[in-house]
């Protein structure tokens, strides 16, 4: 055999080798990422926003927009930061497991903010909150 011929089989063998080690039981292998398909979406609301409550009246709660939400995990650990659309709609990806949303007090309005909620995610749904700032007004 000639000296090209046993330095190609040589590269040939060790090739298969190492691609075979790769594949042991035991062996690193690469991470695949699954898409998350789980989480949470809501709505914040800002209730008793009549000046007076009237009988007969009407005073539904509105929908606060650009309420700042903390998502916390079962550690203590911060997770997220998110900010509620202009209709006060929040949505996001969680990994299954449990939760606390911590609500920020309102900017500028000199009000407590929402309580927190305890919540558990489960893999492929979506936990619905409802987050309730009280205005204040009775």
């Amino acid at each position: 055999m000639a000296m090209r011929q046993k330095i190609a089989l040589f590269w040939l063998i060790a090739s298969i080798s190492l691609t075979r080690c790769a594949f042991l039981p035991g062996a690193p292998q690469a991470a695949t990422a699954t898409p998350l398909t789980s989480g949470i979406e809501g709505q914040t609301w800002l209730g008793s926003v009549c000046p007076a409550a009237q009988v007969g009246a009407s005073c539904p709660d509105r929908p606060y927009a650009d309420a700042r939400l903390t998502v916390i995990d079962a550690s203590g650990k911060e997770i997220a930061r998110l900010h509620t659309d202009a209709q006060g709609r929040f949505r996001l990806l969680l990994a299954p497991g449990n939760y606390t949303l911590h609500p920020e007090p309102l900017e500028g309005l000199n009000l407590p903010p929402a309580p927190e909620q305890t919540f558990t995610v489960t893999d492929g749904q979506f936990t619905t909150l409802t987050v309730l700032y009280k205005s204040g007004i009775q």
